[in-house]
Formats: structure tokens, C-alpha cells, sequence
């Protein structure tokens, strides 16, 4: 009953996504959806706005990140720009190839592809 309804059902009116202030250890904003699939786009934009890091835009990325290494799967291929929460030496964590260098490395991805980089 707190929740502010962001998004409902043009036909039946029912609420699909959600927000309200979180409370207390959980202190922050709450999304709840009721979709069994949210677009791209709409967590992308709710990124977005919380402030979340995002290491590539493209939905052609799949992207799994810690603090010393990234996995990155590709079925398109193609030249993406991987963005470093801070400046770092980026490696082929297989081979020990420099990558790059910096905040901002480019990166070419072949198809289908899955690459293993390490964050120095």
C-alpha cells in the first residue's frame, strides 16, 4: 500500500512495477514487478538512475564482474567499450595479453565468444 505504482496493465489496470522508499536496514529504493520478464531497457533505465556501474551498454553483453576479474559471453561479436569503475591494466586473463589501459579500454569481441579479462 506504500509502493507509488510506476507501471500498470492497460487493459486491466493491475499494477505491474512498483516503487517505495525501503525502511530501515533496507533503507533505499525497492522495485517490485509482477512481470515475469522486464524488459532491457526498464532495468537499464532503473540502473541508471540508482547510479549503478555499468561496464558496457550493448544487450549483446553478457557481463559478470568482481573486482579482479570479468567474464564476457558474446553471440554478435563486435568493438565494445568496457568502462572501469577506476583506471587499470585490462588482460586476457588466459593468455596474460595487455588489453589496455585506463578507465576506458575497447575491446574486440569475436562471435560467439566467451573472454576471461583480469583487472590489474
Amino acid at each position: 500500500p506504500r509502493a507509488r505504482a510506476l507501471g500498470r496493465d492497460p487493459q486491466t489496470g493491475e499494477v505491474l512495477l512498483a516503487s517505495r522508499a525501503g525502511e530501515g536496514a533496507e533503507s533505499g529504493r525497492q522495485v517490485i514487478s509482477t512481470l515475469p520478464f522486464v524488459p532491457r531497457e526498464l532495468i537499464a533505465a532503473l540502473m541508471e538512475e540508482a547510479g549503478v556501474h555499468r561496464y558496457i551498454d550493448s544487450p549483446d553483453v553478457v557481463l559478470r564482474a568482481d573486482s579482479g576479474l570479468i567474464a564476457l559471453h558474446t553471440a554478435a561479436g563486435g568493438r565494445y567499450l568496457l568502462r572501469l569503475p577506476r583506471a587499470a591494466t585490462v588482460r586476457n586473463a588466459l593468455t596474460g595479453e595487455a588489453l589496455g589501459q585506463g578507465s576506458e579500454v575497447v575491446l574486440d569481441l569475436h562471435a560467439p565468444s566467451t573472454t576471461l579479462l583480469e583487472v590489474e
